[in-house]
């Protein structure tokens, strides 16, 4: 890019070649033209470098794969709350079909609840922050509890850690939406 930029420069100075201490102007206005294209091409080429030289915009979502980061962690609180739904489900209706493989799932969607509490931190309406941290822990202490359920595959308990979790992640919405109700 400096290369080109080089280049450039280079070029607009040979084009002025011919104005040197050896030529000879004899009137004003061939000097004040000559003058007044030197500044044009000085400002054009200096426009030009500023131009070519500015670094592009490099964002994660370049190649269209991931979404920015108020927006992401949006999107895991909501894809969280999806998630819990199809997951008392399963407890509710399909307990005893569970098998030791499907608790350890189970297990590690408690970790994502948790991190979510990260999530419902970093997107907290202004003003609203202390609000959103105890939802948070709120969130944390009931995913951990919910982990003492999965040990004992308690799956009643455990939908009801659930249910609860469901509950606070529809307060942190309700905290965050600033339309009025009617």
């Amino acid at each position: 890019m400096h290369l080109l930029l080089l280049l450039v420069v280079i070029s607009q100075v040979a084009g002025f070649a011919h104005i040197g201490v050896t030529s000879k102007i004899s009137t004003a206005t061939e000097l004040l033209a000559t003058r007044r294209k030197l500044l044009e091409t000085t400002i054009l080429t200096a426009a030009g470098a500023v131009a070519i030289s500015t670094p592009p915009a490099f964002a994660d979502v370049s190649d269209g794969n991931e979404l920015p980061n108020g927006i992401a962690q949006f999107a895991r609180l909501v894809k969280t709350k999806s998630n819990i739904a199809t997951v008392k489900k399963r407890l509710s209706e399909n307990a005893a079909d569970i098998d030791d493989e499907e608790w350890k799932n189970i297990s590690g969607f408690l970790r994502r609840i948790y991190g979510v509490g990260d999530d419902i931190k970093a997107i907290a309406p202004k003003g609203k922050g202390s609000e959103a941290e105890a939802l948070a822990d709120q969130l944390r202490q009931y995913s951990k509890a919910g982990d003492a359920s999965v040990n004992a595959r308690d799956a009643q308990a455990l939908v009801s850690i659930l249910v609860k979790c469901s509950s606070i992640l529809q307060q942190f919405f309700d905290l965050t939406a600033d339309v009025p109700d009617l």
